[in-house]
């Protein structure tokens, strides 16, 4: 999955805008899902500073049937 977020951050008395590109990518092995994401984000609340964020995971699926 790729993506482009724009968005806006609050801090008191101002609203700033950002733009972030993100990206994830999924390893499904049954009911386990192992993931990476990663976010790049120039966010003018930082002094336009590009942030680089990298999260990874995780996960389990649920059949609903068996619920």
């Amino acid at each position: 999955m790729l993506g482009i977020e724009l968005g806006m951050i609050q801090r008191p008395k101002h609203l700033y805008p950002s733009l972030a590109a993100l990206s994830e990518l999924d390893n499904h092995l049954g009911h386990a899902i192992n993931y990476i994401k990663d976010e790049i984000k120039l966010g003018s609340d930082i002094n336009d500073k590009i942030k680089s964020l990298v999260y990874r995971g995780l996960g389990c699926k649920f059949n609903s049937d068996a619920l």
